[in-house]
């Protein structure tokens, strides 16, 4: 039994590297996906990243996170620093954008797609 078991922790010793690797990657202040979900509904909320975004008005901490994210994003090169969380709301964040403001995406494509 005890053989066994040390052959198991062999091979699962590989996918917890993995995890160590994916949970690094993770943020403590990534967004839970309810808060996201409020967030990216909120007209309001989302101009007020819009204009974070253009330099017009200041960050809060979500704007500074998609400002620092958004030039590579903008040219679909994803974001490598983000965890995979952050990755898929990425992805949503942009097809909203993309699909309700369309004149908006297109300012932050000029404006950061160089």
């Amino acid at each position: 039994m005890a053989s066994a078991s040390s052959g198991t922790t062999s091979t699962t010793s590989a996918p917890k590297t993995a995890e160590s690797a994916s949970a690094k990657s993770s943020s403590k202040d990534e967004i839970p996906d309810q808060t996201f979900d409020r967030y990216i509904n909120n007209e309001r909320y989302m101009l007020m990243q819009y204009e974070c975004l253009m330099g017009n008005k200041p960050c809060d901490h979500v704007g500074r996170k998609l400002k620092a994210a958004v030039p590579l994003v903008v040219r679909g090169l994803g974001c490598p620093k983000c965890s995979q969380r952050e990755e898929d709301q990425m992805k949503r964040i942009v097809s909203h954008v993309q699909r309700s403001y369309p004149d908006k995406w297109q300012k932050l494509i000029k404006k950061y797609g160089n």
